[in-house]
């Protein structure tokens, strides 16, 4: 850091300034004046303490925070010491960082109420919270920003997905477009059966690049190098022979294992 920023920042610690401001003064950034007291201990020495935690702060705050929430922990604390007031955000720091706890859980407790039961807003919300509550309220018949409209196709997970209707959940409205043009040929997909791609390639989505294999096959298919390299009706019947083989060779070797046992 040049000689003159070095001045100002001096300066503004001097002046009672914090972090942000001492690096405003310097026109350098909040990150880069942090990195540069490190390696400048003489200077980080200069800065006030006005918005560190006193000892006696942090002693009062240990004593009261036992069965309190963060937002009671806040207010009274700003009340005691206003020079320098907390948010509940900023509590909650505090104690997770200093390991303590509240003894709080959390949650409801069998005969407790929320803190605003039996309120008005105007009593525990500011009018500009209680206006951006309201506008973001759903309004009847509104939709969410980001809703499409069915016809929409998108890829994902490595698949075309058309919107074919509105429902809710929205993913129930959607469906594979490979599947849907197998479906308008051949009827509903069997339990049990998928529709894959002769040639392996998911963009190619052509009625005569579609195969239903039965699941069942998908391993023995993938073990013999057939899934997405010429997916044929053939290479299902190759794929049923090797299983019903396989089935026969277990058959075989119970047989003989029981014969040996006797």
């Amino acid at each position: 850091m040049p000689r003159v920023q070095r001045d100002k920042v001096v300066a503004a610690f001097l002046a009672g300034a914090n972090k942000g401001e001492a690096a405003a003064a310097a026109g350098v950034t909040v990150w880069g004046l942090a990195a540069w007291l490190k390696r400048n201990p003489d200077v980080a020495a200069l800065y006030s303490p006005r918005n560190r935690m006193l000892p006696e702060e942090r002693e009062w705050l240990e004593a009261y925070l036992p069965g309190r929430t963060h937002r009671e922990i806040a207010e009274a604390f700003n009340e005691r010491w206003p020079r320098r007031p907390l948010t509940a955000r900023q509590v909650g720091s505090f104690i997770k960082n200093s390991g303590l706890a509240t003894g709080l859980t959390g949650r409801f407790e069998p005969g407790g109420e929320a803190y605003n039961k039996g309120r008005a807003w105007d009593e525990f919300m500011p009018p500009e919270a209680q206006e951006a509550s309201r506008r973001a309220w759903f309004k009847e018949g509104g939709t969410p920003h980001n809703a499409r409209p069915v016809g929409t196709e998108v890829w994902r997970d490595g698949f075309l997905w058309r919107k074919v209707a509105e429902t809710r959940p929205s993913r129930h409205g959607w469906r594979q477009v490979h599947r849907i043009l197998w479906e308008e040929r051949h009827g509903p997909v069997p339990d049990g059966h998928s529709v894959c791609f002769r040639d392996g390639d998911r963009a190619n989505i052509e009625i005569g690049n579609l195969i239903l294999v039965p699941r069942r096959l998908a391993g023995t298919l993938a073990s013999l190098g057939l899934l997405g390299n010429g997916l044929s009706e053939e290479a299902l019947l190759v794929a049923e022979l090797a299983q019903a083989a396989s089935r026969a060779a277990r058959r075989v070797g119970g047989c003989e294992g029981a014969g040996q046992a006797k």
